[in-house]
């Protein structure tokens, strides 16, 4: 079944952001803005993530990609000496930048396995159904992918694209012996096989403008401060006169309030069982006008706009003499939403002080949301043994996953204590509150689209909200339940099908 206590039935967005994830300075790769806004068009352990189970897509037969035929898998790793391997060229579709850190995780593995090269490609269509394209035309020119980052595991499943991971994960004793958190590959699992393993995953934090705080005499808040506290906090700190606002207008990274942040509100405030304001078996939405909270918690970034004024959007920000202007990277404003790996780039870029705290409460629990991102090995590699080599490396060696934290920030895959205090230890966390670091994994929510079925299709539901409120300064009241009324009427016939 779909499930798991670590993630709870999610599939990732089916885009990483309206607009670029820019790291100044930084680590992390980024999708351009032009193709943000035609992925939007066309298109992650912890008590926070939820327990319930969602139905799982029809079986597809044992074996890759539910062709009913299995691959046959090595009974360990390949234990004839490099000198006596043929050459090796794996072919991976990611989205990390072509940079000398992200190199540095190729180089490693390479030093290890020296017959194994892997050649990264950038995507050219998209995170999603995009990578599947460029999949599926790799393996019409007969020279197919090996290894690819998606966004939608219900894009990859349903096109066939995956080669079924649990045999190898089967007769690998050394892959099995690792200590994964709880639930970590079940994230990525369909009727007990495993489609894709997780390759990273990403925290959103809250970053604050400690000069501000100071400026208007406000209080540090503590690790369970709630989203009452966040909306006071960005009016106390707003003084247009000053060019001040509480909460950062910014272009590029705005889209992560308007739906990242409203996925965990009404999950944490106790009006929805499961994060995405989805009910208790994942067979419905909420937020379609059947739980009149739910849509109160929703309309929190539009009040915060219209009402509070401690938040700008393009049109108040030109009124405000701001049109473009980065408000977070000038020092003007208090609150920042941005994920973990923009650290090393915020250290390198601004010029005041900062800290960062988890995500704030609601009424019932603290919910942090976190990516948790899948790869997948293509059921049409040619290179398969090479190819869960590089793969088991990548998740299981310590010092390639203490490589992934120096470069990305990702969280640590285990609860193994080495890996855990080599986490909390990076210098890139030096001087910051490391206790907010802590508290976001232990109240990890994960994308609830990630796993659910129909998830492209929510992911476009929410993902409409932006343009509207954000920039028409459209209600949550007016907006989602016709939306949601409509995903749920696709997610109906999905799963009318999946019973056939």
């Amino acid at each position: 079944m779909l499930y798991n206590e670590f993630g709870s039935k999610r599939y990732h967005s089916t885009m990483r952001g309206m607009e670029s994830f820019m790291v100044r300075g930084g680590i992390k790769g980024s999708v351009s803005m032009a193709l943000a806004a035609m992925l939007l068009l066309a298109a992650c352990s912890g008590g926070g993530g939820g327990g319930s189970s969602a139905p799982s897509p029809a079986p597809g037969g044992a074996g890759s990609g539910g062709s009913g035929q299995s691959t046959p898998a090595p009974s360990a790793s390949p234990s004839s000496a490099p000198e006596e391997k043929e050459p090796v060229t794996l072919q991976m579709v990611w989205w990390a930048p072509q940079t000398p850190e992200w190199q540095r995780m190729l180089d490693a593995f390479h030093e290890e396995y020296p017959w194994i090269t892997v050649e990264p490609i950038q995507i050219t269509n998209g995170v999603t159904d995009g990578i599947g394209q460029q999949v599926m035309e790799s393996i019409a020119a007969g020279n197919p992918i090996d290894i690819f980052w998606n966004n939608s595991m219900d894009y990859v499943y349903e096109s066939e694209l995956y080669e079924d991971l649990t045999p190898w994960i089967e007769n690998d004793p050394e892959f099995k012996s690792y200590p994964f958190k709880k639930g970590y590959l079940e994230t990525f699992q369909i009727d007990g096989r495993q489609i894709g393993i997780p390759h990273s995953s990403d925290a959103f934090m809250v970053f604050i403008n400690k000069d501000l705080l100071k400026l208007y005499g406000l209080e540090m808040p503590s690790l369970d401060w709630t989203w009452d506290d966040y909306r006071a906090l960005a009016k106390a700190a707003t003084n247009p006169d000053a060019g001040h606002y509480g909460i950062s207008q910014e272009p590029n990274t705005e889209f992560f309030r308007w739906t990242y942040a409203l996925l965990t509100v009404p999950y944490a405030n106790g009006h929805a069982p499961n994060m995405g304001y989805m009910n208790e078996d994942w067979t419905r939405n909420l937020a379609d006008g059947s739980v009149p909270e739910i849509l109160d918690d929703l309309n929190l970034m539009h009040e915060i706009l219209t009402k509070d004024g401690s938040m700008l959007n393009a049109a108040r920000a030109e009124a405000a003499g701001l049109a473009g202007v980065d408000t977070w990277a000038s020092g003007q404003s208090l609150l920042h939403l941005f994920i973990t790996p923009g650290i090393p780039g915020f250290r390198n870029s601004l010029n005041f002080e900062w800290d960062i705290l988890p995500m704030p409460a609601g009424k019932v629990r603290q919910a942090n949301f976190v990516w948790i991102n899948p790869w997948f090995m293509s059921r049409a590699s040619d290179n398969k043994e090479e190819a869960w080599l590089f793969m088991k490396w990548w998740e299981t060696n310590k010092e390639a996953q203490k490589l992934h934290m120096e470069i990305a920030g990702a969280f640590p895959n285990t609860d193994d204590p080495e890996m855990v205090e080599y986490f909390e230890n990076l210098s890139i966390y030096d001087g910051l509150n490391k206790e907010a670091l802590k508290r976001a994994m232990d109240t990890a929510a994960y994308d609830p689209t990630q796993t659910m079925i129909g998830g492209r299709d929510f992911a476009n539901a929410y993902n409409g909200y932006y343009p509207k409120g954000a920039f028409e300064e459209v209600s949550a009241h007016d907006y989602f339940p016709a939306a949601m009324q409509d995903f749920n009427n696709k997610l109906k016939e999905r799963l009318e099908k999946l019973k056939k």
